[in-house]
């Protein structure tokens, strides 16, 4: 297993990228979107095939990848320097799957967390969340 490994010089070049492929991962996960609301969408697949076409046709290529949100910060940390007080609209998408979803995508044999394949509806309580909707 590699280990994620970016290389800054205090003279403030660009990272180096070791090891990673900051295309191939979303934004969200190493770095975290840059964002002042966040908004969520939750559906059901009706239709495998029809599903997977749409998300590698339609939603997969708008996904903010890893990369975008690193170059993002670059863009405020020189804007900062600068002493720009400039808010910038950065829009960005990530994609997320309950474990039912997985399992209906014949996303299967990953070594899974329990809580998350029993779901957040069984813990919903322990969050006192209402999960009768």
């Amino acid at each position: 297993m590699g280990v994620v490994v970016t290389v800054l010089s205090f003279e403030h070049q660009a990272p180096v990228d070791l090891l990673i492929e900051f295309d191939k991962i979303q934004g969200d996960i190493l770095i975290g979107l840059q964002k002042d609301v966040e908004a969520f969408v939750f559906f059901k697949i009706a239709d495998v095939t029809k599903f997977k076409r749409a998300l590698s046709v339609a939603v997969s290529p708008l996904v903010t990848s890893s990369r975008d949100v690193r170059d993002r910060e670059e863009q405020i940390a020189q804007a900062k320097l600068r002493g720009d007080k400039t808010r910038f609209l950065f829009l960005g998408l990530n994609l997320g799957f309950t474990h039912a979803g997985l399992m209906e995508l014949g996303v299967n044999g990953l070594d899974l967390d329990e809580s998350f394949e029993a779901g957040a509806h069984t813990r919903g309580g322990e969050l006192e969340e209402d999960t009768s909707t």
